[in-house]
C-alpha cells in the first residue's frame, strides 16, 4: 500500500485502521536482519515505568544479542487461546546467543485495551510467562518488561 501511496493513490479506508499499519510498516521490516538496525529501534524504545530504560538495555541486561546478521522471523497476528491476538510476534536468534521473543501491540489513535482481568497487555504478559506454549523456543525465554 506505501508504494501506492507514493504514486498518489490514497485510500482513505486505510488510514484509520491498526491493521494496515502494522502490515504496512512490519510487513517491510520482517526482511531486516541487520541487527545493528534492530539495535537503534530497540534503543528509542522506552518504558513507562518509573525507571526509565530503554529496551536495547533491558535486552542487554538479559544477555540477549542481536548479532550483525541475526535470524528474525515475524508471525503476523498469531492467536492464542485463552490469551488473545497480539499483532505480532517477532523472534530473533542467533548463533551463540539466547534468543528474543517479543510480542508488540499496535495502537493507532488509541490506548491499550482493557483493565483488570480483560487487560490485554497483561494477557500477552502472560502468554509470555507460560513456558509450556514456547517449549520449541526454550532455553531462550525471558521475558522483558511491558515496553510501548
Amino acid at each position: 500500500m506505501l508504494i501506492a501511496e507514493i504514486h498518489g493513490k490514497r485510500c482513505i479506508e486505510a488510514e484509520s485502521n491498526e491493521d494496515w499499519l502494522t502490515s504496512a510498516v512490519f510487513g517491510h521490516l520482517r526482511h531486516v536482519r541487520d541487527g545493528a538496525f534492530w539495535k537503534a529501534v530497540f534503543g528509542k524504545a522506552q518504558s513507562v515505568r518509573e525507571s526509565a530504560t530503554t529496551l536495547l538495555r533491558e535486552i542487554e541486561n538479559e544477555h540477549m544479542g542481536l548479532e550483525s546478521e541475526c535470524e528474525f522471523s515475524v508471525s503476523f497476528w498469531p492467536s492464542y487461546k485463552d490469551y488473545g491476538e497480539p499483532d505480532l510476534l517477532l523472534r530473533f536468534s542467533g548463533s551463540g546467543v539466547r534468543s528474543l521473543l517479543l510480542i508488540v501491540e499496535v495502537k493507532l489513535n488509541s490506548y491499550k485495551s482493557g483493565s483488570g482481568s480483560n487487560d490485554q497487555l497483561r494477557r500477552y504478559y502472560d502468554l509470555l510467562q507460560d513456558k509450556l506454549r514456547w517449549v520449541p523456543f526454550l532455553p531462550m525465554i525471558r521475558l522483558l518488561r511491558l515496553f510501548i
